[in-house]
């Protein structure tokens, strides 16, 4: 809980105190192993030098500039039904003498996403997008997952994974890009589930894939929870060893998490 200059209440949830604290590293250029101390206190020396600039009532939001603290920032907060408000999101920028901070705002993009999902994943490689697009059976709804070699590049879903592969073979070739380019292929029955599974898949693979979109949102599970059997393909398993405290089986195959369960992102120093 921090206060800002205007003696308004700030809250972070602890995800979001991480993910910030990053930023802060990240812009402040921290050596490894710096303490996480120093980080808190340069966060709250921003935000206690926050000064409300306006004020969005139907949205229940605020906007705060902080321009005397270790760097220029913007931040973005939500009204609390209980009182006081909550942290949501925390733009940085150099230190410059004069002029207004920004004209609009982006938020960091981490936000919470209520999933659920209980599927099993029968994974299948194809060596090219050539073989995936003449394999007939390559059809209907499904996840994918693009690969350069043995390397995950990209996850993403269609509701006719077909018509997906063609529009993937045409553009890598239009690019030069088909050389190596292979794929993983999984059907999904229900259309109501890609996004879940699409969204998991994206999170088991953080870190090693080019997706811009939910890499770094945090992971909510739902009322009925998160249940996806054959997560990643075999050989891509050990790639998603920040997800070991929901996965389950022998071999680590399974994703498992109940209602309310978040799957959020480690901090680290850059």
């Amino acid at each position: 809980m921090f206060k800002t200059a205007d003696g308004d209440t700030l809250e972070l949830a602890p995800w979001r105190m991480r993910r910030l604290m990053g930023l802060v590293a990240a812009m402040r250029r921290y050596p490894p192993g710096t303490p996480p101390q120093a980080l808190v206190n340069d966060l709250r020396l921003i935000i206690a030098r926050a000064r409300r600039v306006s004020t969005q009532p139907r949205l229940g939001m605020a906007r705060f500039e902080s321009t005397d603290a270790c760097c220029r920032a913007c931040l973005l907060a939500r009204q609390q039904p209980r009182g006081g408000m909550e942290l949501v999101g925390l733009q940085l920028a150099e230190p410059r003498p004069g002029g207004h901070l920004y004209e609009g705002f982006a938020p960091e993009l981490e936000e919470e996403v209520t999933r659920e999902v209980n599927v099993t994943l029968a994974w299948r490689r194809f060596e090219s997008l050539k073989l995936a697009v003449d394999d007939r059976t390559v059809s209907g709804p499904g996840v994918y997952i693009l690969v350069r070699g043995t390397t995950p590049i990209y996850v993403g879903l269609s509701k006719t994974l077909g018509s997906r592969m063609k529009q993937h073979r045409w553009c890598a070739g239009v690019h030069g890009a088909l050389r190596g380019l292979g794929v993983w292929v999984a059907s999904v029955r229900k259309e109501k589930d890609l996004s879940a599974v699409e969204h998991a898949v994206i999170r088991a693979l953080r870190g090693s894939i080019h997706n811009s979109a939910l890499v770094g949102d945090v992971l909510l599970a739902g009322p009925s929870g998160i249940t996806i059997v054959n997560i990643l393909p075999p050989s891509l398993l050990r790639r998603a060893t920040h997800i070991n405290a929901f996965r389950t089986g022998d071999d680590k195959r399974t994703l498992a998490m109940k209602s309310g369960e978040k799957l959020e992102l480690e901090w680290r120093l850059p």
